[in-house]
C-alpha cells in the first residue's frame, strides 16, 4: 500500500480552525495510506508549509487558510490533489483540475440569524455588522444578504454597518454613532464573534442595556471569546468538524481516482445551531425545554432513540414535552428523531464502508422498509440513488 503525504494547512488559533482540524483527524483515522503533515498558520505554519511544497514531495493537501499570497500562488500552479475549506469570491480560479472546494452555506446561516432575532421578542429595528478584513468581506456579504433576505420577508429592512476604516484602526466612534441611531430595542447579528465583541463593547460605553436595548448574536461561537464577555456572548455555530471531514473524504476520492480530477466546488449543508447566552433576550421555557431535546436528539441519534427516552432526558410528562414541540417546533418528536436518524444514516451511508442493511443496524433500523420510506421522504431519492450520488 503506497502511504501518501497530506498536508493539513490550518489555524487551530481559532475555534472553528481546531474544528475543522478534528473533523480531518476523524477521518484520516481510518485511512491507513496516509502520513499527515500538520502546519498550524498559528505557530509559523505558512513557512513550515512553502518548505515543505517546494522541498518534498506531496500526495495531497486540505487547507482553510489562503491568505498567504506566496501560498496561494504556488498552490494556484500546483497539480498536487487539493481541497479547501472555506468561501472566497475566486479561490485560485488558475487551477484547472484536481481541486474541490467546501463551503458553508454562508446565506443560509444569515437567514439562521435574522430567524434567531425575529423569534426572541417585538424589536424597533434590526441590524447587522459586516466584518472589515479584506479577506472575509465576501464571506461577510453572504451572510448579511442571507440576513436581509430573510428579513425582507417579514416586511422588514435591516440597518446595515459597513466601514472604510481599515482593521489596524479602531471604528468604535462611528460604530456607536450608528447604534445611537438605532431604534431601541434592536436586535443585531454581527457577521463574526470578533465583530460581535466590538459591538458589545461599543454598546455597553454607549450605556445601552444588554439584552432589554440591544440583543447581539455572533457568528462561529468561538467559545474563547463568547464566554470572555460580559454579558457572555450568544453565537451561530457552524458544523465545521463535519466540513472538515467532508474535505478530507473528498481529497481521499481525488486520490483514488485514475484520472484527474476536474474543479468543482461543493456547498457543505453541515448542521448550523444557536447557542444562546446572555447577549440574547432569554428563550420562553418552552423553547428551552424543546431546544434541550433536540441537542438531546443530535447527539443521541446514532442508536435506538425513543419518545420514552427523550422525556425521561427532559424531566416533564409525555403530554408536556408533545404540547411543548406542537407550540415551538415544525416537528413532533418521533419526526425528529426520524430526520437527525436519516441525517447520521447519511453520513455512514457517504463513507461507503459496510453494507447498506449493516449501516442501518448501526443507526438503529431494524426494518428495511421503514428506513426506505423515511429515506426517501427526506431526501427525495431512493438509498441507491443517494449512495451512487454522493458515495
Amino acid at each position: 500500500m503506497k502511504v501518501r503525504e497530506i498536508i493539513i494547512l490550518v489555524n487551530t488559533g481559532n475555534c472553528s480552525g481546531r474544528d475543522l482540524l478534528r473533523g480531518i483527524l476523524r477521518f484520516t483515522s481510518s485511512s491507513r495510506d496516509w502520513r499527515i503533515r500538520i502546519c498550524d498558520f498559528a505557530d509559523k505554519g505558512a513557512q513550515k508549509a512553502l518548505s515543505i511544497l517546494t522541498a518534498e514531495p506531496v500526495g495531497g493537501i486540505i487547507t482553510s487558510e489562503l491568505e498567504n499570497a506566496e501560498i496561494a500562488r504556488l498552490l494556484g500552479r500546483s497539480k498536487i490533489p487539493l481541497a479547501v475549506i472555506g468561501t472566497r469570491k475566486s479561490t485560485l480560479p488558475s487551477r484547472q483540475g484536481n481541486l474541490v472546494i467546501v463551503s458553508s452555506d454562508e446565506i443560509a446561516v444569515g437567514a439562521l440569524g435574522a430567524q434567531t432575532l425575529l423569534k426572541l421578542g417585538v424589536f424597533n429595528s434590526f441590524g447587522f455588522v459586516n466584518m472589515r478584513h479584506e479577506t472575509y468581506r465576501h464571506l461577510s456579504s453572504l451572510r448579511e444578504n442571507g440576513f436581509a433576505q430573510q428579513l425582507r420577508k417579514s416586511g422588514i429592512v435591516p440597518q446595515i454597518y459597513t466601514t472604510t476604516i481599515p482593521e489596524s484602526e479602531t471604528d468604535e466612534r462611528p460604530l456607536r454613532e450608528w447604534m445611537r441611531s438605532l431604534p431601541k430595542p434592536t436586535a443585531i447579528l454581527a457577521a463574526s464573534d470578533s465583530r460581535a465583541e466590538e459591538v458589545l463593547r461599543a454598546t455597553v460605553r454607549e450605556k445601552l442595556r444588554i439584552p432589554a436595548e440591544v440583543s447581539i448574536l455572533g457568528i462561529d461561537d468561538d467559545e474563547f471569546k463568547c464566554l470572555s464577555t460580559s454579558p457572555t456572548l450568544s453565537s451561530i455555530r457552524l458544523d465545521a468538524e463535519e466540513q472538515g471531514y467532508e474535505a478530507a473524504r473528498q481529497l481521499d476520492k481525488m486520490l483514488r481516482r485514475l484520472r484527474p480530477h476536474a474543479k468543482r466546488a461543493l456547498r457543505f449543508a453541515g448542521a448550523i445551531t444557536v447557542m444562546q447566552r446572555g447577549s440574547t433576550r432569554t428563550l420562553a421555557p418552552g423553547k428551552v425545554l424543546v431546544s434541550r431535546a433536540k441537542e438531546f436528539i443530535a447527539k443521541n441519534a446514532d442508536r435506538r432513540l425513543t419518545i420514552g427516552d427523550v422525556v425521561a432526558f427532559s424531566h416533564v410528562s409525555q403530554r408536556l414535552l408533545f404540547l411543548r414541540f406542537k407550540e415551538f417546533s415544525d416537528k413532533s418528536i418521533q419526526e425528529t428523531i426520524n430526520a437527525e436518524r436519516i441525517k447520521h444514516f447519511c453520513k455512514r451511508l457517504g463513507t461507503g464502508n459496510g453494507t447498506i442493511r449493516d449501516i442501518a443496524t448501526s443507526c438503529g433500523f431494524s426494518n428495511m422498509s421503514t428506513l426506505r420510506s423515511l429515506f426517501t421522504a427526506h431526501t427525495g431519492m431512493t438509498i441507491r440513488e443517494w449512495r451512487k450520488t454522493n458515495g
